[in-house]
């Protein structure tokens, strides 16, 4: 794997996490 390809992974990765906290942070909204 080169750096390019680790750095796009990367970035999926974060992308992913985001949308993960995005996620929970509306469930939260709503359950309140």
């Amino acid at each position: 794997m080169n750096t390019a390809e680790m750095f796009n992974a990367a970035a999926n990765y974060v992308k992913f996490l985001q949308a993960q906290v995005g996620m929970l942070q509306v469930m939260g909204t709503l359950s309140k």
